[in-house]
């Protein structure tokens, strides 16, 4: 791994919501000024934005050709545009409060990563479940589904620090660099992974949720008529 891709991975699981390195990206911190009163009424905002119908969220999305991920679609639980990282800037995600970001360098691996701010659109990634289908639209019209099949949380040890280690809350399982995070969300599976930071006592960025959802293929041969 080159030097420059090891430091997109520590920043990117370090910093979790991937805003608090100006002098190397010069990306705005923003999350570290919002106020419990503000951060609360941007989660109430958010929760309360309607899902529309499969077939309204399919018209409004934009596609101009590719394999990009255009749009994300959970019945009864969200509905989101996706827009792209842009050219050299690995950490970027977006401010507007219903889109999601692909994560370009977990592409690489072959794997869709989708990431949210938790008081934005991660807040609905927070309410994910085991066993919901997730509609992935591409650039090209085409639509992948996907079931959740894992969700795994952990605790940064170092909430501001790119460098910081993980603990899972979900197995007994000791400390994890950064790096080695990376390896077993974004390298080792194949299919989607929603990213969001997990708030807990009064920080906002104190752990980090990664929502894991395999291929649905039963699901596209019962479309196809093949399936029972």
């Amino acid at each position: 791994m080159s030097v420059w891709v090891r430091t997109v991975v520590l920043l990117l699981l370090g910093i979790g919501a991937l805003f608090h390195s100006p002098l190397r990206f010069d990306i705005p911190t923003t999350a570290p000024g919002l106020s419990d009163s503000r951060q609360g009424h941007l989660i109430s905002n958010m929760l309360d934005e309607p899902v529309p119908p499969l077939g309204e969220f399919m018209d409004s999305l934009d596609y101009a050709g590719g394999d990009a991920v255009v749009g994300v679609y959970v019945p009864g639980t969200l509905a989101m545009p996706v827009v792209q990282q842009p050219v050299g800037a690995p950490s970027f995600i977006s401010n507007q409060a219903n889109v999601v970001t692909q994560f370009e360098l977990a592409s690489q691996y072959g794997n869709a990563g989708l990431l949210a701010h938790n008081y934005l659109a991660g807040a609905k990634i927070l309410q994910l479940e085991i066993g919901q289908l997730i509609y992935l639209f591409f650039d090209d019209g085409s639509m992948q589904v996907y079931i959740v099949s894992e969700l795994l949380h952990y605790q940064a040890l170092s909430p501001k620090s790119f460098t910081s280690d993980f603990r899972s809350l979900d197995y007994s399982s000791g400390q994890l660099s950064a790096q080695d995070l990376f390896y077993q969300i974004y390298a080792e599976r194949k299919g989607v992974v929603l990213q969001t930071c997990i708030s807990s006592q009064g920080v906002l960025d104190w752990g980090r949720l990664f929502v894991i959802a395999v291929p649905n293929d039963n699901w596209r041969l019962r479309m196809l008529g093949f399936g029972k």
